[in-house]
This record gives C-alpha cells, structure tokens and sequence, in this order.
C-alpha cells in the first residue's frame, strides 16, 4: 500500500501552524481524489518548531503497513532541507526499519505543474 508522507518546515507562529495543517488537509482530500488514498494513510511532518519528525512520521507510516511512502517535501526550492535534512532523517529511517520503500518526491518549485 502507498502511504504519503508531507514534510513541512514548521513554525514557531500557531497561527502559521494551523494555515500550514489546513493547507495539508486540502492536499489530503486531493490525494484521496486523484489516487485514492485516504486520509488515515498520509501523515505530516516538520523540519523545525513541531514534534512530529520525518523518522516519526515513517515510522507511523510503516506500522500502518506502508509497502512504499511517498516523502513530498512542502518547499518551493531544494535548499538544505531537502537535499541535507529530508534525505539524512529517511536514512536514519532505513537503517530502523527496511520492511517499507521510501521515496522523496521533488519539491514544488521542481514541478511545472505548479508553476
């Protein structure tokens, strides 16, 4: 089963917090339309200012069966969080456990689409 995994960067703001978890919950119900995975199977994750960590959020993931989960980095360019911090947290995560398949998707600025 695929499994999303969205990384953000945090805040220390709770208003940005929650912008942020509303902006997911739109992703979320997109997900669910276009590839058919519900809500149960996606999670979020924060670089900074939160305590849901990527390792944190892999391994809910796994647990909840995860053959493969997608790691979608919330970031417009691939700065050090995406090409330092997301990639090291995702092999701390397969040196734990190696019974699920990650992949980490570009970031946004990659990706025509959003452009």
């Amino acid at each position: 089963m695929i499994r999303i995994l969205y990384v953000l960067h945090g805040s220390k703001k709770k208003g940005k917090r929650e912008q942020m978890e509303d902006f997911l919950f739109e992703l979320n119900k997109q997900a669910t339309l276009t590839f058919g995975i519900p809500p149960e199977q996606q999670e979020l994750a924060f670089l900074e200012h939160d305590p849901r960590t990527i390792v944190q959020g892999l391994e809910n993931l796994s647990a909840k069966g995860a053959d493969l989960i997608l790691v979608q980095p919330i970031l417009l360019f691939p700065a050090s969080h995406a090409l330092e911090d997301i990639p090291e947290s995702i092999f701390k995560f397969k040196q734990m456990n190696s019974t699920s398949e990650v992949r980490l998707c570009h970031t946004f600025g990659r990706n025509r689409e959003i452009i």
